[in-house]
């Protein structure tokens, strides 16, 4: 599925979204579940090396360390 662009839901129905909801997420923001979903400002990108990108603000999910 590389090259997917989308929103990504969780098994609850409820939506990946960064925290705030803000278009341009400053770095180390956490992700949360929130019921409104596939909005455009909350679309990922999967990229060919495994990388989900915040599609407007191209910032990368990461886990927590």
């Amino acid at each position: 599925m590389t090259g997917y662009k989308g929103c990504i839901q969780h098994a609850s129905g409820k939506c990946i979204h960064p925290y705030g909801g803000d278009n341009s997420p400053e770095d180390g923001t956490p992700i949360v579940l929130h019921s409104d979903c596939c909005l455009t400002r909350i679309h990922f990108v999967l990229e060919g090396n495994g990388i989900i990108k915040h599609k407007i603000s191209e910032k990368c999910l990461q886990p927590e360390s």
